[in-house]
Formats: structure tokens, sequence, C-alpha cells
């Protein structure tokens, strides 16, 4: 084995199954067992090989303020997973749940699903929930259909969780969320409500921000990057009220399908920008609906424009509440109005938290908050900053976690 090895090389090489990291306050514990066996301290498993993965996964779980990190390699049915967990809560909790392919590399996986988790457990209490985030990945192709139901039961039984949300653009597909509903464990997130209450929440944000930017909405432009399950139905809202936008994403193919649906008369208020230049879109607002981790933080010093709206999750990866603090008061620097995390998407992760807690949610009250915050709540917010002169983050009752 290289000195580049992985985690997840090392615990197949080692014929490990689990790897399980515990910090609080800047401490950790890690322990790790064979199939069914004891758990060991890590030392006395992991070759020293993976020393330098191992020592950026650990510097990264003590920066990010989450809680554990629990890495699980079964090949009998071909599962690689990495579970975080944002705050450890009694009793199981929900999961939000994605599928990641091979072609990205494994110390990624694991800062975005640290972010994420995060991110997760600021949305819940933003939106009134007392769930703590977690965030679990499922990392390889999608489980066939020989072993699709005994990959579903090992991971709800190994992972111990209630039950999953399936976010937007997640990879998971709908035999595989059934599969996981056989085997016990309850999922949502496939009835479309999840991306419904997103796309108002995110179309509310908007005329929020172009109130705090001075801006009527048929004067602004709106950049916006990603065409994926929540923005390709937010830009389609967007054509249909008028507005200039300026689009990007990395599959042209959704670009192309976009522009063909638009109405010929609308078509002059529609431009297409090539990935690359995604992070120089000329215009007033840029709403990031791209995957966690597709901006990187030196591309906030290529922006231009005068606002910036993160979507669903994290689009620059940042560890822990610092890392948070260093990305907005980046932008709050160069003059750019950045909103929080959270509250675009308050009506979304007011399904996650009625989920959690056992209820159905109810599509009017979930739009009806949706629109209270990211309009009513949001807009109150940012006016305060632009007049004290600061950056929306720093004045928010609720910090980020």
């Amino acid at each position: 084995m290289g000195t580049d090895s992985g985690l997840f090389d090392a615990l197949r090489d080692a014929s490990a199954t689990r790897l399980s990291i515990h910090a609080r306050d800047g401490v950790f514990r890690a322990l790790a067992s064979r199939d069914d066996g004891p758990w060991e301290p890590v030392s006395l498993v992991l070759s020293n090989d993976c020393t330098p993965a191992w020592e950026a996964v650990i510097d990264a779980l003590v920066a990010s303020g989450c809680e554990s990190l629990d890495l699980v390699h079964l090949p009998s049915v071909g599962a690689q997973l990495v579970l975080v967990r944002h705050r450890r809560v009694e009793g199981s909790s929900f999961g939000l749940l994605r599928r990641v392919e091979f072609a990205t590399p494994e110390g990624d996986v694991i800062k975005t699903s640290l972010q994420l988790a995060r991110v997760a457990t600021q949305g819940l209490v933003t939106a009134g929930g007392v769930s703590a985030g977690c965030h679990v990945a499922i990392y390889g192709p999608a489980p066939s259909a020989l072993v699709r139901d005994a990959y579903a039961r090992v991971v709800v039984e190994e992972l111990g969780l209630a039950g999953f949300t399936v976010v937007p653009d997640s990879g998971i597909d709908l035999l595989f969320a059934s599969s996981l509903g056989a085997a016990g464990a309850s999922v949502q997130g496939t009835d479309g409500l999840f991306v419904q209450s997103a796309v108002i929440g995110i179309n509310e944000a908007i005329h929020a921000m172009d109130a705090t930017l001075g801006l009527l909405p048929s004067e602004s432009t709106i950049g916006l990057v990603g065409l994926g399950a929540v923005g390709m139905p937010l830009a389609r809202r967007l054509v249909s009220e008028g507005r200039t936008l300026a689009v990007s994403d990395r599959d042209l193919r959704r670009l192309d399908g976009l522009v063909d649906a638009i109405p010929p008369d609308a078509r002059s208020k529609v431009t297409t920008v090539a990935p690359y230049q995604a992070a120089e879109i000329v215009c007033d607002l840029l709403v990031l609906a791209c995957p966690a981790g597709s901006f990187k933080f030196e591309d906030l010093l290529r922006l231009r424009c005068r606002g910036i709206l993160g979507v669903c999750e994290a689009p620059v990866i940042a560890i822990g509440a610092d890392g948070d603090a260093h990305y907005f008061d980046a932008l709050h620097e160069r003059g750019i109005l950045a909103a929080p995390w959270g509250f675009a998407t308050t009506g979304a992760f007011s399904i996650l938290s009625l989920y959690a807690s056992g209820a159905t949610p109810s599509a009017a009250a979930v739009t009806a908050r949706t629109m209270r915050v990211a309009r009513q709540e949001l807009g109150v917010l940012l006016d305060t900053c632009r007049r004290a002169g600061k950056a929306p983050w720093r004045a928010q009752s609720r910090k980020p976690l």
C-alpha cells in the first residue's frame, strides 16, 4: 500500500469493516473493528501508510465542530458508507442521504459530509427544529438489483438512523429508496415537496435581496449556477416572471434543454454562460444552486455580482464556523451582500424537522413559513445589516454552528 492510501483502502487491507471517530472540545477518540469483532484502538488495526489521510480527516473533524464520523466498509454487498453526526442526540435521528461516485476523492467526500451535516443542523434550527443534522454518503456506484435489498438492510442496521431524507440531486433512485423503506427506515423527500418548498423559498429570498439592493425585479439581473433538481424549476419560475437571467451548468444538455423550453419572445432575457466562467457572471444577484464544493474559496475573488445566495447546500466548503466566518467576511469586505445559510430553504428544512419528529408536513403550512422567513425575516435582517454596515451572518440571532 502506498503512502497516499486512503482510510477505506486501509480498512480493506486490514480486513476491517468499521472505523468510528468521536470528537468533542478538540479531543478525539478513534476505534476500529474487524467484521463482528470487538472495537480496538485504531493504531492496532490500521497501517501507518494511511497516516496522511488520517491526519487530514482528524483535522477536518475537529475543526468542523461535528461530534462523530463513521466509515463502514462491507465487501459482502460492496458497501462503503460515510456517516457524520453534527450533534449526537438521544434516540435515533434523521439523516440526509446521498450517493457519491468513486471519481470524487475520499477526502472531499468526508469534508463535504462534515459541512453538510452542520448546514443541516443550522437549517433545522432556523426552521424551528430540534434535531441534530446528520449526513450519510454512499460512496460508490448505485447498488445493483442483485444486492439492492441486502445493501439497504446494511445501511439501515449499520447506521442506526430512524430514517433518511433524500435531498435533490442526491443520486438515490426510487428503487433503492423503496428498499430502504422495506428494511425498516422511514424514507422521505421523494414526494417533490422538498423541491417545491425550496424553489418557493429561494424565489422569495431573491425578492428580499433585490429590495435590500434597492432594485425592482424588472431591474435586476439574476445569475444562476446549477440546473439540477432545484435549479431547473427555479430557472423556469424566474423566466415565467420575466426576469433577466444568466445561467450556467456543467452539463451543457441542461442548458440546451432550458433554452429550448423558453418561449421565443422571452429568450432575449436569458443568456447561457460556460461553466468555467460561472464565477464571473456579471449580475446583480448570483444564486448558487450547484452541488456542495462546486466553488473554491479563491473563486470568491472573481465574483462580479452585488449579492450572493446559496441554495440547498453549501457551495463553498468551509470547515467549521470559523470557515463560514472567513467566507462571509471575505464577501462583506468586497461589498457583496451574502445571505446566511438556512434562510432561503427554511421551508425545506421545516419539512425535515417535521419528518424527524414523526409528523406529516402540510404543503400549505410549509409554503407559508417559507414565504414568511425567506422574504420577511431575511429582508429585515439584510436591511438592518446594510444600515449598520455588518455582514448579515454576524447580525443574525442564530449564529453558524
